[in-house]
């Protein structure tokens, strides 16, 4: 049920609005009945229906630099013109995402903050949570080693 509720709001993001019509998006009209009304009034259909309308033929003549996710298209989205579409814009961006890379990030962070690195600043602590998490990337150790050596604040004398 969730996955037909993102997609109906996604399908209100130019780059996919194109061939659809306003069924497609009324899974999201139906689940978000309570956040579209204005001042505890019923929802006017055939105004959503004519919004929705407006919405498509306004990005149907744009064809380049359209915007591809849900905070690009709300910031190009005047709430005046289009207060429901805006509206369901809005949760769409605040949509929860769940991705692995967090609970990895956590996780790598319990075996990095161990008892005896308590004192460990945040700087280093991010430091060493972003190399953990990004093991996958190169890094070019003598471009570091050369950029430490070149600062002269070091308290360290490196000899290269």
């Amino acid at each position: 049920m969730n996955s037909n509720i993102f997609i109906s709001l996604s399908s209100l993001l130019p780059s996919k609005i194109g061939n659809l019509s306003f069924s497609d998006i009324q899974p999201a009209i139906d689940f978000y009945e309570e956040d579209l009304r204005s001042n505890n009034q019923n929802i006017h259909m055939d105004l959503l229906k004519n919004e929705f309308e407006f919405w498509k033929q306004k990005w149907s003549n744009e064809e380049n630099n359209l915007p591809k996710n849900a905070l690009d298209t709300l910031s190009k989205c005047p709430e005046d013109l289009f207060p429901h579409i805006n509206i369901l814009l809005k949760l769409l961006a605040i949509w929860p995402v769940s991705t692995a890379s967090v609970e990895r990030s956590f996780s790598s962070l319990k075996r990095i903050k161990t008892y005896l690195r308590n004192s460990t600043g945040e700087a280093r602590l991010n430091g060493l949570a972003l190399m953990n998490i990004h093991r996958d990337i190169q890094i070019d150790t003598d471009a570091i080693l050369n950029m430490f050596a070149s600062k002269k604040e070091r308290r360290l004398d490196f000899k290269l």
